[in-house]
């Protein structure tokens, strides 16, 4: 009987040591389930590298459907999020960068979802602002009470309408992270106003330089002499060729906002008045003209009232040709409203009226033929 038990007790200890052996071996196979648990407490401490200068803050999830976020998880019983500048001067992946320290402290990570809302300081108007955070180093490490044997790594967190939130819930294991930068940008378009010239459109960057760009080339219009760029934004006038940088401007892009438009003046031109005696007259024009009237090109204006007078002929009109071939300005009492006799040329140009002259019809006397 006693040797039936002993046989069966070593029997019963080889077939348990076996089932030790497997389980063991089942667990070593297989990734580790998570732990159903009330809290899970997360201690974790990274670090954030940014070649400028950024304000980071802690903000929170509990949204598991939409995932919106709210400011500020300290002070919520959940734990601490602290966050410490360390000033610049640590070079990383060859750049001269700051540096930030990121500690957690019993985060309860089961409950609630950690970010990190990552942003440019708007009141150094240096232009840039972060548009990705790198997990360039980890450890595959939570720092959690439960753990799991394997963490997908989100690797890049991309920004989204220039919110840059930064996950580090319960998967994050980074050890640092590394933060990309663009600039904002504004755009210039122009408005020739009527004239010719380069119309494209231009592109800038904010910058603490305050670079921006440079303004087109003066446009051409016929009788006008450009005088700037108007600048529908500060309303200010602006020099061909200038630099242009909107120095009001606070944060975001500027596009489809800033419009130049051409300003001109229009050129001036000065109208003389010719008696242009007949060659078979008589007897000589009477009467005075001004001899120089400003006119401005597209500003209608009325011709001065004719004063010459010839025995026997009778004025028609204004003539730019002695011989009545050019352009012809008729009214009878010279009042005539003109705004494009001088057609460009140079500045001060000159337009010589002269005066057009018919002889009136003269009816032949009857001849007595008995």
């Amino acid at each position: 009987m006693h040797t039936k038990l002993r046989h069966f007790i070593k029997k019963a200890a080889v077939t348990l040591a076996l089932g030790v052996a497997v389980l063991t071996g089942i667990s070593a196979a297989k990734p580790q389930t998570v732990q159903a648990a009330d809290h899970i407490y997360k201690n974790k401490t990274f670090y954030v590298y940014a070649e400028h200068a950024v304000i980071i803050r802690s903000y929170f999830s509990d949204d598991k459907v939409s995932q919106s976020k709210l400011p500020n998880w300290n002070n919520r019983g959940y734990g601490t999020i602290n966050i410490y500048s360390e000033g610049s001067g640590f070079k990383y992946n060859n750049k001269n960068c700051y540096r930030y320290k990121v500690e957690m402290k019993d985060v309860d990570v089961k409950n609630k979802t950690p970010y990190i809302y990552i942003y440019a300081p708007e009141s150094e108007k240096d232009g840039y602002y972060p548009v990705s955070a790198r997990i360039t180093n980890y450890n595959n490490d939570n720092g959690c009470n439960v753990k799991a044997n394997e963490y997908k790594q989100l690797p890049e967190t991309l920004d989204a309408s220039n919110m840059l939130f930064a996950y580090i819930g319960y998967s994050f294991t980074g050890t640092e992270m590394e933060i990309d930068f663009d600039h904002y940008q504004f755009d210039v378009s122009y408005d020739l106003n009527g004239g010719k010239g380069d119309s494209s459109s231009q592109s800038g960057y904010f910058s603490s330089k305050q670079e921006g760009v440079k303004l087109h080339s003066a446009p051409s219009k016929t009788g006008y002499t450009f005088n700037n760029w108007i600048c529908n934004r500060d309303g200010k006038p602006h020099n061909a060729g200038s630099n242009y940088y909107p120095n009001d401007w606070s944060t975001g892009h500027l596009r489809n906002q800033i419009t130049m438009t051409a300003d001109y003046t229009a050129k001036p031109y000065y109208v003389s008045y010719n008696p242009n005696k007949p060659g078979n007259a008589s007897s000589n024009v009477q009467g005075s003209m001004p001899s120089k009237v400003e006119f401005r090109y597209d500003k209608p204006q009325n011709l001065s009232n004719n004063s010459y007078t010839l025995t026997g002929w009778t004025f028609t009109g204004w003539n730019t040709k002695p011989d009545g071939t050019g352009k012809t300005e008729e009214n009878q009492m010279g009042k005539q409203e003109v705004d494009r006799l001088f057609e460009g040329g140079n500045l001060n140009g000159k337009a010589e009226l002269y005066n057009l002259l018919k002889r009136p019809y003269e009816k032949r006397r009857a001849v007595n033929t008995h």
